[in-house]
Formats: C-alpha cells, sequence, structure tokens
C-alpha cells in the first residue's frame, strides 16, 4: 500500500503511460527547431503546435479503432497514474495556444501580406479544442475502467455494459459542446467535479473564440 502510494505521488511516472502524448510533443518540438527562424516566434509555436495536436488526435483515432476491452481494463490504472497531472498540463498548453493566436493575429495586423495568420489561427483553435476534449474522453475511459473502489466507475452508460473508446468520445463532445450532459448519467461525487471542471473549462474556452471571432471580423472590417 505504501509503495503504491509513494508511486502515485510520483507525477513525471505518467510520461511512461502517454507514449502518444510524448510523441506528439517530441514531434512539435522537432518542428518549431527545424521551423525558419526568421518567422515570429509565436507563428513558429503554433505551427509547431499544430502538428504535434493533428499527430496525436491522428494516434488517438487509431487507438479508438483498435479498441479491446481486456487490454484497457488491465492497463487503465497505468494510463491514468497521474493523469491529473498530465491533463492539467495539456490542457494549460491548449489554453496557451489561444493566447498564442491572439498575439499572432494582433502581430499580423501590421502586415497584411501575411494571409496565413487568419487560416492558422482558425486551425490551432480547431484542433486545441479537439485535442481538449480528447484528453477528457481517455480520462474518463480510464478512471470508468479502474474497477471498483472509492472513485468507482463514475459513469453509466444506457443499455452499454461496457463501453468504448466512441461512447466516451460522445460522452466527452457533448460535455464540450453543450456544457452539459445528455443520456449518459453521471454516478459518483469525484467524477461530477471532473465534469463540472470539464464544462466550465469548455464554456470559457467557447466564449474565448467567440470573442476572438468579433474581434477578427470586427478588424476585417
Amino acid at each position: 500500500m505504501a509503495a503504491h502510494t509513494r508511486r502515485r505521488r510520483n507525477p513525471f511516472r505518467a510520461f511512461r503511460y502517454h507514449p502518444r502524448l510524448c510523441l506528439a510533443a517530441g514531434l512539435g518540438l522537432v518542428i518549431a527547431l527545424l521551423l525558419p527562424h526568421d518567422w515570429r516566434l509565436t507563428t513558429r509555436i503554433l505551427a509547431a503546435w499544430d502538428v504535434g495536436a493533428l499527430f496525436y488526435l491522428i494516434l488517438a483515432f487509431l487507438l479508438v479503432e483498435s479498441f479491446e476491452l481486456k487490454r484497457v481494463q488491465v492497463r487503465a490504472d497505468q494510463y491514468d497514474e497521474g493523469g491529473v497531472f498530465v491533463l492539467i498540463l495539456a490542457l494549460t498548453a491548449a489554453i496557451a495556444s489561444l493566447a498564442a493566436v491572439v498575439l499572432e493575429l494582433g502581430a499580423a495586423r501590421a502586415n497584411t501580406h501575411e494571409w496565413f495568420a487568419v487560416p492558422l489561427g482558425v486551425l490551432t483553435t480547431v484542433l486545441s479544442w479537439a485535442l481538449i476534449q480528447t484528453l477528457f474522453a481517455f480520462h474518463y475511459a480510464h478512471r470508468f475502467y479502474r474497477g471498483p473502489g472509492d472513485r468507482g466507475s463514475g459513469l453509466a452508460f444506457p443499455q452499454t455494459e461496457y463501453p468504448n473508446y466512441w461512447d466516451f468520445i460522445y460522452f466527452s463532445f457533448v460535455v464540450g459542446m453543450t456544457f452539459q450532459v445528455s443520456d449518459v448519467q453521471v454516478t459518483s461525487t469525484a467524477l461530477r467535479r471532473v465534469v463540472a471542471a470539464h464544462g466550465v473549462l469548455s464554456f470559457f474556452y467557447s466564449v474565448s473564440i467567440l470573442a476572438l471571432a468579433v474581434n477578427l471580423g470586427a478588424n476585417l472590417l
């Protein structure tokens, strides 16, 4: 028990169980270093972020398509070890990318020939939003299959005893789009806190995107 507690207290071990996230981060870093150094720093950061985020989403899709119940059940605790730490870190990066979009568009206003600033900003916001929902979906899945205990499964899917990753993606994207749950019931207090945080984060992220779009539209008129 003590060993388990010590293992759980080391959040950096979580990277061992998140190879896709590490690969995506590594690819993004390589892209950032390879891009022309005469580009603005925000442009390089956003381009590298987009490549890394898209790469992660592709890997996530491949994982979803190859869902194996027994494998998920066995490795759920490992994948979600320190999962909160990794989730917070990734979400912070996603939100920071939105701030970088604001800086990029602001810097591009003085250079009207930089037409790529707007599509780059749009692509970044879309990929960041999708990344947030996907990360939450995997977090819900791994918490669900950790088995009985203080936290429990936390979710009840109608007429689905063993939901697959698509079920969790459905649940996560519904929360991300509507800031509420649909037909899936949240059955534990601990997970209600996670879902509430997910909904609040998605709400403010969406409001920020709307404000950014209005500001961009006003400048283009």
